[in-house]
Order: C-alpha cells, then structure tokens, then sequence
C-alpha cells in the first residue's frame, strides 16, 4: 500500500472531527433531537451513557455547540472535542483504498 499526501492535508484530516459530551442526567429521543437541531451538529450517536457530536471542526462552532446545550437547559457534565489518532487514520486510509467504509 503506498499513499501519498502533503503534511497539511493529513493535519486537517485528523483534527477535531466530533465531541464527546456527558450529561448529568440520561439523554431522552426528544433530548437527542433537540441537540440535532443545533446548529453546526452535523450528526450524533449515543454511546452508552455519552454522546458523540460530529461537526466541521471549526473552534467557533465547538464554542457555539456549548453555549446551545446550555442555554438549551442541558447539564453537561463533560464536553471533550476528539482528534482522529494516527492509528485511526491508517485505518481509513486502508479502508478507503479496499473500497471499505
């Protein structure tokens, strides 16, 4: 497998992507769909207890995620904006070119 790209493509394929955010109290299916609604959310997932946000990666628009939970009224306990790792990374690379993802 060989793959080719500049330092700079790579930084920006492995920045923050999406955020991990924990809540005081269980997320509901109306609670979920009132964090889609914000702005700059691309999408979610629940992940046990957590949630995980994907979004453009941009600083403002992690900033303005958390200022829309809160003033949603949601009692966030943790909100962790996550880097794709190194590994990670390979992997999409190896998936992308097996036609895999």
């Amino acid at each position: 497998m060989v793959t080719a790209d500049t330092i700079d493509n790579i930084q920006r394929k492995i920045e923050l992507k999406t955020i991990d955010v924990q809540f005081l109290r269980p997320i509901s299916n109306e609670d979920l769909n009132k964090i889609k609604a914000i702005n700059g959310v691309e999408y979610i997932e629940k992940i046990n207890e957590h949630v995980r946000l994907h979004f453009d990666g941009a600083p403002y628009t992690s900033y303005g995620i958390l200022l829309n939970l809160i003033s949603e009224g949601f009692k966030v306990m943790s909100f962790a904006p996550q880097t794709m790792g190194l590994e990670d990374y390979y992997i999409s690379i190896v998936g992308d070119e097996r036609g895999v993802r």
